[in-house]
């Protein structure tokens, strides 16, 4: 009878363990379409993403589509690829996708809809599993740098503090009064299970981050 048990246990094991390699794959092929796709939008921009980050300038447009404001961009639809987070502390690139429900997580970073896009000066929230696009990011320092590509410019910023709030605590979504990049992700980074807590990042374009220490609102 054991034996039994102890050999259905082992097949269980081995069935989870396939079903997670699998789930694995078709998310990493997910997350590559959408690079893909975030690379073919940023290149229409007349810009590459892989450009030299040293040579970015924040909040002023990169290549040229004079149609489109920078500062009041189009409202994206729902789980649209609408650009690039580029991270080279830790030499990655993640393609930004418009919501953050599961499908879209699985494609890769993803946009809080009900906050602001770069250049609106207003928050920015960026969620991604820790399992995933953001397992590296209890890495970063202050300093460190942030690249988000979008279709109608590129815009830098730089690491200003992290934090671990509660899973459930709200307030990190708030009016800033200024533009601050926001990343989200769970927290412990390697708890089993749905994790207690969420690792915050925030961060400010790099002209407000040389010269002083920016105020959070609370």
């Amino acid at each position: 009878m054991k034996k039994t048990v102890g050999i259905a246990l082992l097949a269980f094991g081995i069935l989870l363990t396939g079903l997670s390699a699998s789930q694995l794959f078709r998310d990493h092929a997910s997350q590559q379409e959408a690079l893909a796709i975030a690379e073919t939008l940023i290149a229409a921009r007349g810009t590459s993403p892989t450009a030299d980050p040293n040579a970015a300038q924040s909040g002023i447009p990169a290549g040229s589509l004079p149609a489109v404001d920078p500062d009041t961009p189009a409202d994206p639809a729902a789980e649209a690829v609408i650009g690039l987070l580029q991270i080279p502390a830790l030499d990655e690139a993640y393609p930004i996708i418009e919501g953050t429900e599961e499908q879209m997580l699985a494609r890769g970073v993803g946009h809080y809809p009900t906050t602001a896009l770069p250049g609106d000066n207003e928050q920015i929230l960026l969620s991604g599993h820790r399992g995933t696009v953001f397992q590296r990011l209890g890495e970063l320092q202050p300093g460190d740098r942030f690249i988000i590509e979008m279709g109608y410019g590129r815009y830098e910023y730089a690491m200003y503090r992290a934090t671990i709030v509660a899973a459930d605590d709200t307030t990190i979504i708030a009016p800033q009064g200024e533009e601050v990049l926001t990343l989200s992700t769970c927290y412990p980074f390697g708890y089993i299970g749905s994790a207690p807590d969420r690792y915050i990042i925030y961060a400010y374009p790099i002209a407000d981050s040389n010269d002083q220490q920016p105020q959070l609102a609370s």
